[in-house]
């Protein structure tokens, strides 16, 4: 018994002093790394400056690359030359943006405030509400601008040393290499998501900044799950009040890259009026209202009902549409976009209405990423998908994306993906409603397919172009081109029907196209 005793006594003195040898190490990750940080905040002009900043206005030009619905994943990529003007407010919790002008690939004028794109439009947003007020109207914002302005806020390149300094958890992480050199690396948690800071060793000053998050509110973004974005800075320049400020910012998520910034002014402290940044309160009320995730997205459209194109064929409009096909042995669906979430409804959707038949295929004919944000769904039920073989790697990184923040059925319950990969003329199903799938294989149709359904003489041309309102083509080249693919294809078509636009006479569509 004395023995049992001693035993347990030593066991227990064993595991005090592992715990206290953690505790211990963890506490010298910590003051190295603070110790690290402090020098930083030396190196930019001192802690006691940065913690006394108020505020910071930059002016800035800069280049954001549309990856999400560019020609292909690796570019190059469709892009915008902006510039504008924002307002950090650390003392009052709240971003600013104004004076704000942009041009597109496809735009022949700036939009600015002459513009009717944005008018004299100002954004708000602060840690509770995004807003933006246009000619003194207000409009509520979105969830995802309350997020990027509290991220902004906190760990940019004014406050992220102050941040790093007042976290709990700051600790010491492996030194990684970047610019051909080894950078310190501390790292620290922030509103529970993990942040790494890289350190110049011999600059002393802040190299990048990497946060690993979900964007649960962004269209483009919540699709992948927990994504690293680093901001890296460069040309660091001695402001007049002692401050040294990065001038030029590169922005890169999932490894790729996102804004390209330059920074042509900094005011540090500019008074400012509490009316600058109030948001009246019905607009407040307004933006609770419409703060939803894009997994809560309902679906279809009240205001445009579902509708047969043709008997078994249904058309759900919504902004991303969707199509039902009835066959004698399933459902066929074109399209998974947004989230699991959603695609779950449109199955629920497809068997309601199609009672007693299982959902057997799923046919996803582009690789813009809100087109394929709900196809991790399918593969978690088990759906065979039916895709185009160049999009086949931009699928398989989808699919093993990570979910820690919000997991959905896939993360929960990991599966293979069934594929059909389609390289040429594919055949899905028999009957009057059997379909075939085509490959565009055209300029800007690379990573498109087209699906034809040969009874009724419809095809369905996935995102390539619109139709828009007044019957006019948006992108008549795009259209052109399916013109061609149907040509080559030997296809006797009546009728097209996109995602975004309604059943239309093809021959329509062509005297658009010559008119143009």
């Amino acid at each position: 018994m004395i023995f049992k005793t001693e035993i347990r006594d030593v066991s227990i003195a064993f595991l005090a002093l592992v715990l206290a040898m953690q505790c211990l190490a963890f506490g010298d990750s910590h003051s190295e790394a603070l110790a690290l940080v402090q020098k930083a905040a030396e190196a930019q002009g001192g802690a006691a400056k940065l913690r006394a900043l108020k505020s910071a206005q930059i002016s800035r030009m800069y280049i954001t690359y549309h990856r999400e619905q560019s020609e292909r994943p690796e570019g190059p990529w469709v892009f915008t030359v902006s510039s504008n003007t924002q307002d950090r407010n650390f003392e009052h919790g709240t971003v600013k943006t104004f004076n704000a002008s942009a041009r597109g690939y496809a735009t022949s004028n700036w939009w600015d405030s002459t513009e009717a794109f944005t008018f004299k439009t100002v954004s708000l947003a602060t840690p509770e509400v995004a807003a933006s007020n246009t000619d003194g109207k207000f409009q509520p914002g979105s969830m995802a601008s309350v997020q990027d302005a509290a991220e902004s806020l906190a760990l940019g390149p004014e406050k992220i040393l102050v941040t790093a300094m007042d976290a709990p958890d700051l600790h010491l992480e492996p030194d990684a290499e970047m610019h051909g050199f080894m950078q310190n690396v501390v790292a620290f948690g922030f509103k529970g998501n993990p942040v790494r800071v890289f350190l110049n060793p011999s600059a002393k000053v802040v190299t990048a900044v990497e946060i690993t998050r979900a964007r649960p509110y962004n269209n483009f973004w919540s699709p992948w799950g927990d994504v690293a974005t680093r901001t890296t800075f460069g040309q660091w320049t001695l402001e007049p009040n002692g401050i040294r400020y990065p001038r030029l910012w590169q922005v890169e998520s999932d490894g790729r890259p996102d804004t390209s910034m330059a920074i042509t002014q900094v005011r540090f402290d500019v008074p400012w009026e509490p009316s600058d940044f109030k948001v009246p309160e019905n607009v407040k009320a307004q933006f609770k209202g419409r703060a939803r995730m894009v997994n809560d997205v309902p679906f279809g459209n009240q205001g445009n009902p579902p509708h047969e194109l043709a008997p078994g064929v249904v058309k759900v409009a919504a902004s991303w549409d969707i199509i039902e096909v009835k066959q004698d042995d399933g459902i066929v669906i074109f399209e998974g976009p947004l989230s699991s979430g959603y695609s779950s409804r449109v199955m629920e959707d497809a068997k309601k209405r199609f009672p007693g038949l299982p959902i057997k295929a799923v046919v996803t004919t582009s690789d813009s990423w809100p087109h394929i944000g709900g196809m991790r769904e399918y593969v978690a039920q088990g759906v065979p998908i039916y895709a185009l073989d160049l999009n086949k790697p931009i699928l398989e990184r989808l699919f093993k994306a990570q979910y820690k923040s919000f997991p959905d059925a896939l993360a929960k319950s990991p599966k293979q993906p069934k594929w059909h990969i389609v390289s040429s003329k594919t055949v899905l199903g028999t009957g009057p409603n059997r379909l075939e799938i085509y490959p565009y294989r055209t300029a800007t149709g690379e990573r498109q397919m087209m699906v034809y359904l040969p009874r009724h003489k419809l095809l369905y041309t996935s995102d390539l172009f619109a139709i828009n309102d007044d019957g006019t083509v948006w992108l008549p080249g795009f259209a052109q081109e399916m013109v061609e693919a149907v040509k080559r294809e030997g296809l006797d078509v009546s009728n097209v029907v996109g995602m975004h636009y309604d059943l239309t006479p093809l021959e329509k569509v062509e005297a658009a196209i010559a008119k143009h």
